[in-house]
Order: C-alpha cells, then sequence, then structure tokens
C-alpha cells in the first residue's frame, strides 16, 4: 500500500494525571514539549489525485488551536495515546467535510505518528 505524508512539529505543554504506574512523577506537573514530530500519512489511491497541500492545509488547521497552548487546558487531552487519537479522528472528519463539499466519497485511510518526546511516541496505522 502507498502512503502520501506530511511532516510537521507542534510545540505544545500538558500534564498527567497521577496513576499508580506512572514512574516519572514529575510529569503530573504542567511541563513543555517542544516541536514534536508528528507524521500524517494518507493512503494513496490508484488513480486519484490527492495534493500534498491539501493534506498540509487540513492537518495545519487541525493543529492551530493546539499550538504554544496547554493542550489539557485547551482541550482535556492528557496523554500522548489521547492525542494521537484525536488527530486521527479530527483529520479524518476534516476530510470528509472537504470531499463532501468537494462531492466525492473520502474512503481513504489515515494513519498518525505523534513523537512526544525523542525517546517516545505513539503510532496509529488505519
Amino acid at each position: 500500500m502507498m502512503w502520501l505524508t506530511y511532516a510537521t512539529g507542534l510545540t505544545f505543554s500538558h500534564k498527567l494525571e497521577d496513576r499508580t504506574h506512572l514512574v516519572d512523577k514529575s510529569c503530573i506537573e504542567v511541563h513543555k514539549h517542544t516541536n514534536s514530530p508528528i507524521i500524517v500519512k494518507v493512503q494513496a489511491i490508484d488513480g486519484d489525485f490527492l495534493d500534498f497541500k491539501t493534506i498540509k492545509e487540513v492537518v495545519e488547521d487541525v493543529l492551530k488551536g493546539f499550538k504554544g497552548k496547554n493542550i489539557t487546558e485547551y482541550a482535556g487531552i492528557t496523554t500522548c495515546e489521547e492525542f494521537t487519537i484525536f488527530l486521527v479522528q479530527e483529520i479524518t472528519r476534516r476530510f470528509c467535510n472537504l470531499d463532501s463539499i468537494r462531492g466525492y466519497d473520502f474512503t481513504r485511510r489515515i494513519g498518525v505518528h505523534f513523537q512526544e518526546t525523542v525517546k517516545y511516541g505513539v503510532t496509529i496505522d488505519a
């Protein structure tokens, strides 16, 4: 399967809830992540053109509200996993809305890789 990809970054802050199995208790305080890489992949469909700039516009429109913000306060998102799920759902929703305006049915699969730190990240493959 072929994928179209768009890579970007996000600077944000958040805090985790204190949990029994949370090893790094410093994460229960608000802390910042700088330019965390995000890679969005959209399924390429043979014979159906999708401009890379369209992918960029959709992704950046989803991310603009989060840039530089505390995502826990802004959207109630505490974990990297929650944020990655949100991105997949919201990017898919935006593409569906965009395609309904253009008269298409959006049937492409969406995947997101969110690298919270240099060592740790989450990938959702559609």
